[in-house]
């Protein structure tokens, strides 16, 4: 590369050294994976090279590989390679978001397409979801929450209301809960409801409808 550097450094500069590990790594690691996604693990080295830098290639590499190793079993599954639509329903949006990178390069060489209404309907899937199993299935709480999405599940499955409603329906609701646990009693009541309110005090109209289904469904 005709780069100096300093004596006592090996053979070859810094770089150039990064640049044979990365080369090793592609070639190792490729080894893993089927016909469906090696090809693309490699372009996607390059690529992330020229945004980031040798360095920061050979040193990350790896962990971008996980990421494409688990589309990998899911393509020999499938048996192709996965759209968005796939990608969502077996793997949460969150783990798309923390290989955003990835993400991106496959929508820059149209190999995977990045639909937002699909992105923000799976997003609230996951965190209702991660909501229902928050808290342990032999108590109260879960048994409310657990009712209370079914009602708000019925009104969806009328066009009444939409998975993002019900997601900010539930938010203040899991919350309430969490709260009631500082008291001493089984049952929501006006003081903890109250001393709720106080703090979160802009959540009053989000509980309006929590609460209505209490009073109507376990009085």
């Amino acid at each position: 590369c005709k780069n100096e550097f300093p004596a006592g450094r090996g053979r070859i500069c810094y770089e150039c050294s990064c640049f044979n590990r990365l080369t090793k790594k592609i070639s190792m690691l490729n080894l893993f994976l089927s016909k469906f996604t090696n090809l693309f693990f490699e372009q996607f080295t390059w690529w992330l090279t020229k945004r980031k830098g040798v360095e920061y290639s050979s040193n990350f590499i790896q962990k971008y590989f996980i990421f494409f190793y688990k589309i990998d079993l899911l393509a020999n599954t499938l048996n192709k390679f996965p759209t968005y639509l796939d990608l969502l329903e077996h793997f949460k949006v969150s783990f798309t978001r923390k290989y955003l990178l990835v993400m991106i390069f496959f929508n820059e060489y149209k190999l995977i397409s990045i639909d937002k209404k699909i992105k923000e309907l799976y997003s609230n899937l996951n965190i209702i979801d991660s909501y229902l199993s928050h808290f342990n299935k032999n108590s109260s709480e879960y048994l409310i929450i657990n009712s209370y999405y079914k009602y708000l599940q019925e009104k969806y499955l009328s066009n009444k209301t939409t998975k993002r409603s019900i997601r900010l329906s539930l938010t203040p609701v899991v919350k309430l809960l969490e709260y009631k646990k500082y008291f001493n009693t089984s049952k929501l009541n006006d003081n903890i409801i109250n001393g709720y309110l106080w703090i979160y005090s802009g959540q009053k109209c989000a509980l309006t409808g929590f609460i209505n289904y209490l009073n109507k469904r376990f009085n």
